[in-house]
Protein backbone atom coordinates (compact mmCIF):
# COMPACT_ATOMS: atom_id res chain seq x y z
CA UNK A 1 0.00 0.00 0.00
CA UNK A 2 2.90 2.67 0.71
CA UNK A 3 3.82 2.31 -2.90
CA UNK A 4 0.35 2.89 -3.65
CA UNK A 5 -0.68 -0.78 -4.57
CA UNK A 6 -4.23 -1.96 -4.01
CA UNK A 7 -3.98 -4.89 -1.51
CA UNK A 8 -5.84 -8.79 -2.87
CA UNK A 9 -6.16 -10.13 1.46
CA UNK A 10 -6.94 -13.42 3.12
CA UNK A 11 -9.68 -13.46 5.46
CA UNK A 12 -7.61 -13.47 8.53
CA UNK A 13 -9.00 -10.77 11.20
CA UNK A 14 -5.65 -8.17 10.67
CA UNK A 15 -6.20 -8.23 7.00
CA UNK A 16 -10.11 -8.14 7.12
CA UNK A 17 -9.42 -4.63 9.91
CA UNK A 18 -7.05 -3.10 7.62
CA UNK A 19 -9.39 -3.59 4.22
CA UNK A 20 -12.17 -2.07 6.79
CA UNK A 21 -10.21 0.40 8.07
CA UNK A 22 -8.45 1.70 5.31
CA UNK A 23 -11.53 1.46 2.61
CA UNK A 24 -8.67 -0.26 0.24
CA UNK A 25 -8.47 -3.79 -0.99
CA UNK A 26 -10.47 -7.04 -1.54
CA UNK A 27 -10.72 -9.71 0.76
CA UNK A 28 -10.58 -13.30 -0.51
CA UNK A 29 -11.34 -16.79 0.30
CA UNK A 30 -8.45 -19.08 -0.50
CA UNK A 31 -10.92 -22.21 -0.19
CA UNK A 32 -13.01 -20.12 -3.21
CA UNK A 33 -10.65 -19.78 -5.81
CA UNK A 34 -13.51 -19.00 -8.79
CA UNK A 35 -14.53 -16.62 -6.49
CA UNK A 36 -11.32 -14.79 -5.55
CA UNK A 37 -10.63 -14.68 -9.19
CA UNK A 38 -13.79 -12.89 -9.52
CA UNK A 39 -13.00 -10.73 -7.22
CA UNK A 40 -9.73 -9.67 -8.15
CA UNK A 41 -10.62 -9.63 -12.07
CA UNK A 42 -13.40 -7.09 -10.33
CA UNK A 43 -11.13 -4.93 -8.35
CA UNK A 44 -8.66 -4.55 -11.64
CA UNK A 45 -11.55 -3.93 -13.83
CA UNK A 46 -12.60 -0.84 -11.14
CA UNK A 47 -8.79 0.30 -10.71
CA UNK A 48 -8.56 1.13 -13.85
CA UNK A 49 -11.25 3.64 -13.87
CA UNK A 50 -10.09 4.87 -10.22
CA UNK A 51 -6.64 4.00 -9.93
CA UNK A 52 -5.34 7.67 -8.90
CA UNK A 53 -7.68 8.25 -6.24
CA UNK A 54 -7.42 4.65 -4.95
CA UNK A 55 -3.29 4.84 -5.16
CA UNK A 56 -3.63 8.15 -3.04
CA UNK A 57 -5.84 6.97 -0.63
CA UNK A 58 -3.33 4.02 -0.28
CA UNK A 59 -0.67 5.85 0.68
CA UNK A 60 -2.43 8.37 2.71
CA UNK A 61 -3.41 5.64 4.99
CA UNK A 62 -0.35 3.48 5.45
CA UNK A 63 1.65 6.81 6.52
CA UNK A 64 0.97 5.89 10.01
CA UNK A 65 3.33 3.47 9.58
CA UNK A 66 6.50 5.19 8.24
CA UNK A 67 9.45 5.11 10.01
CA UNK A 68 9.26 8.72 11.31
CA UNK A 69 5.84 8.15 12.64
CA UNK A 70 7.15 4.84 14.58
CA UNK A 71 10.66 5.13 15.76
CA UNK A 72 9.86 7.12 18.58
CA UNK A 73 7.64 4.23 19.97
CA UNK A 74 10.19 1.46 19.70
CA UNK A 75 12.48 3.45 21.45
CA UNK A 76 10.17 3.91 24.06
CA UNK A 77 9.36 0.34 24.06
CA UNK A 78 13.14 -0.23 25.27
CA UNK A 79 13.82 2.13 28.10
CA UNK A 80 10.82 0.70 29.60
CA UNK A 81 12.02 -2.62 28.84
CA UNK A 82 15.93 -1.23 30.76
CA UNK A 83 14.00 1.14 33.10
CA UNK A 84 15.85 3.92 31.85
CA UNK A 85 14.50 7.16 30.93
CA UNK A 86 14.36 8.67 27.47
CA UNK A 87 15.76 12.51 26.65
CA UNK A 88 13.35 13.97 24.34
CA UNK A 89 15.34 15.53 21.76
CA UNK A 90 13.97 18.57 20.19
CA UNK A 91 11.93 18.16 16.88
CA UNK A 92 14.17 19.56 13.74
Amino acid sequence: MSAGLIPILSDIPPFVRLASESGQGVIVNRDRIDAAAEQVQALALQADADFDTRRAVSMAYVSRYDWKHVVGRYVDEYHTALGTRRTREAVR
